[in-house]
């Protein structure tokens, strides 16, 4: 099952996945979800978690839904430290950035939504490497938007590259990144 609180969001998922069996969508709210206790054997958050302002509601609500020694899966960004203004502007929230966590302020959330962690990974060279997929995404719009055939303006495109520059320079300095954890409800 995948929620979504957009009702129009889980409507198109819904009608993507119409020959998919066992697969369904629904209209929720991850701090509120409308399904009873111990449903699920597991959950995955997949750069979810950062985006509620109620973490912590939101792994307690996933605990009620799971089953007993229910399996959850966490992956998302993460900041430890301070980041340049330009990384924390709403813009930034679209990537997961503006509410994320440290890592300890992850394990911190789950633990006190009732999970016991059993794995952390950090994800910096897979960090990276999705970066320099956007840079080149960039890139292509750059020459596309110069020869007209993108209409974004190249002040945009220069920003964005700028950004992305601070992005990896923070990945590697230790202040951005990305972890998968694996923990099971206690």
């Amino acid at each position: 099952v995948g929620i979504d609180t957009s009702p129009s969001n889980a409507g198109d998922a819904v009608r993507r996945t119409v020959d998919s069996s066992g697969i369904s969508f629904l209209a929720g709210d991850g701090e509120h979800i409308p399904l009873a206790e111990g449903t699920f054997d597991g959950a995955m958050m997949e750069c979810v978690l950062s985006t509620f302002y109620d973490k912590p509601a939101a792994a307690m609500e996933l605990s009620r839904v799971l089953k007993s020694n229910g399996r959850l899966g966490v992956s998302d960004v993460v900041v430890e430290g301070e980041l340049p203004e330009e990384l924390r502007s709403p813009l930034t929230d679209v990537f997961c950035v503006g509410r994320a966590l440290s890592v300890r302020g992850y394990l911190d959330v789950i633990e006190r939504g009732g999970f016991e962690v059993r794995v952390v990974e950090k994800m910096k060279q897979e960090t990276l490497d999705f970066l320099s997929q956007v840079r080149r995404q960039i890139f292509l719009a750059k020459m596309l938007a110069g020869v007209g055939k993108l209409g974004l303006d190249q002040e945009d495109l220069d920003y964005a590259r700028h950004v992305l520059s601070l992005a990896v320079t923070a990945v590697e300095r230790g202040e951005l990144g990305y972890v998968a954890i694996t923990a099971r409800k206690c």
